[in-house]
């Protein structure tokens, strides 16, 4: 019974996941057809990105060319294996298409139509959002909060209320558990077309590849990979060294703790520091990659396709006309116009600038009209902007209030730590536990309240990167709040109010 609940829901997140590419898709396949492509040649080259969408669509052009079935065979099963009402629907319009000899306006109608579909289910889930990351704020800072003073205060006026043991358990096992219950109601509720991976994942081959590529450039010819273990085991060392040494000075287990995460973590600063660099110019170029497609687009009719890469070279969009400069200095040099342009996609880390090039050497091929095909990969790239951009915009609030709970409540519990430590009422007959026992209770409750610091702000960091979409990020969110967190605990403890 388990297992066939647990295969309904993944099939039905497949589901989600192919509708939520499908707008992207029928646009692609489109432009496709408005170039005059053949219609099965249509299909498999808008098809060529990851996910399970573009892999159905894969093997319908499969069946379609070498499998001996009919285009309106080929779809109507994959309509049959998707079981979507609004891949169907895509179906319909592309067999009408097929039967009918029609270009892709009617296609890119109706990408538009399901992408404002589901930019009002990005809407909808932002409501949701935003009372779960309120109640996961209350019940990861607040709840254990008061739980801690209720415990420690508690047990100096009638006696022991709790057992270290009992306080361990609450601290790392049941607020973390109703925390990754609130995650994974939020996970639920969140739309498809937002958990969609990017960049290939932690340390994906795209990304090191990117990030090689950019040492490169900066004339640092290392490998990410080859120089991930050896810096792994130099930062385990030093913070061994730290730790041990901070421990000699008598440091507090706060600070111990602090400086050995923060050495131990340096090849992950380190890393994503680059990553980000490599994201960061991709950010760039797809802000500018509208506006400069735009522009190209509109020289007049006719123009070689060498003039309209010169004129976005010159034009001053920072990294992108860098990459087009390169480009078109290639082709001055001989090499083919298509290989200069995937030369631009392989060094960029960008979907859309990807996508956009696709296309545009997809035209080169076909014969088509480059300013008409610059016009349709700056609507494309412009749309697909938009809705990120709006969707960013939505979840920005919930997404920072959850990582700035990851500090304050560290600072909260620091600060009842330190307010309640004071506090000693064994010496009036009757009252309180012994100091031993006391001792060894506040004691369990420092040691829980770090546990979970470090537990919290991976829950943080997790909640985040959802919201981004981009689960990678989780991993320098949690190397930077994690340390950041038992570092305020420890001033509040010290310094308190």
């Amino acid at each position: 019974m388990l297992g066939g609940i647990i295969g309904r829901i993944r099939e039905g997140k497949r589901v989600e996941e192919m509708e939520a590419e499908l707008p992207w898709l029928l646009r692609s396949i489109g432009i496709e057809l408005d170039m005059g492509s053949p219609f099965e040649k249509a299909i498999a080259q808008a098809c060529r990105d990851g996910g399970a969408l573009n892999a159905e669509f894969r093997s319908a052009a499969r069946e379609m060319e070498g499998g001996g079935s009919s285009a309106q065979e080929a779809l109507g099963r994959l309509a049959e294996r998707c079981k979507s009402l609004a891949i169907r629907r895509a179906v319909s319009e592309l067999v009408h298409c097929y039967e009918n000899g029609e270009k892709g306006d009617g296609l890119k109608r109706l990408a538009a139509e399901l992408a404002q579909a589901g930019k009002s289910r990005v809407k909808e889930y932002a409501g949701r959002v935003s009372l779960i990351g309120l109640a996961f704020i209350a019940v990861s800072c607040i709840v254990p909060s008061l739980f801690l003073a209720f415990a420690i205060v508690g047990s100096s006026f009638t006696g022991a209320l709790l057992s270290p043991v009992q306080m361990w358990l609450a601290f790392v096992v049941v607020f973390p558990l109703i925390g990754a219950a609130l995650l994974l109601l939020a996970w639920f509720a969140t739309p498809a077309g937002m958990r969609l991976a990017k960049g290939g994942g932690v340390f994906g081959e795209a990304e090191v590849r990117h990030i090689n590529g950019l040492l490169k450039a900066r004339g640092v010819r290392v490998d990410a990979r080859e120089m991930a273990l050896p810096a792994f085991c130099a930062s385990s060392l030093f913070a061994a060294s730290a730790y041990f040494a901070l421990e000699g000075a008598g440091a507090d287990i706060a600070v111990r703790l602090v400086a050995a995460l923060t050495l131990l973590s340096a090849p992950l600063f380190a890393y994503f520091f680059l990553a980000n660099l490599v994201r960061g110019r991709g950010a760039k170029m797809e802000q500018f990659l509208p506006d400069a497609l735009f522009q190209a687009s509109s020289m007049q009719r006719g123009v070689g396709f060498e003039r309209l890469v010169a004129a976005i070279a010159r034009s001053g969009y920072g990294p992108l006309s860098e990459e087009f400069a390169a480009a078109h200095r290639q082709i001055k040099a001989g090499v083919g116009v298509v290989p200069a342009l995937e030369g631009i996609a392989q060094r960029c880390d960008s979907i859309l600038v990807q996508r956009a090039i696709g296309l545009l050497a997809q035209a080169y091929r076909s014969g088509a009209d480059m300013g008409w095909a610059m016009r349709e990969a700056a609507e494309d790239s412009f749309e697909m902007f938009s809705a990120l951009w709006e969707r960013k915009a939505m979840l920005a609030v919930q997404r920072y209030t959850v990582l700035f709970g990851a500090l304050l409540a560290p600072l909260v519990l620091g600060l009842i730590t330190n307010a309640i430590s004071g506090l000693d009422f064994s010496g009036v007959e009757g009252m309180g536990v012994p100091a031993s026992e006391r001792a060894a209770l506040l004691g369990a409750a420092v040691g829980a309240a770090e546990a979970y610091i470090a537990l919290f702000a991976l829950l943080a960091s997790i909640f985040a990167a959802m919201q981004e979409g981009e689960w990678k990020r989780f991993v320098l969110g949690f190397a930077v709040l994690a340390p950041a967190g038992l570092a305020v605990f420890g001033a509040a403890r010290a310094y308190g109010i």
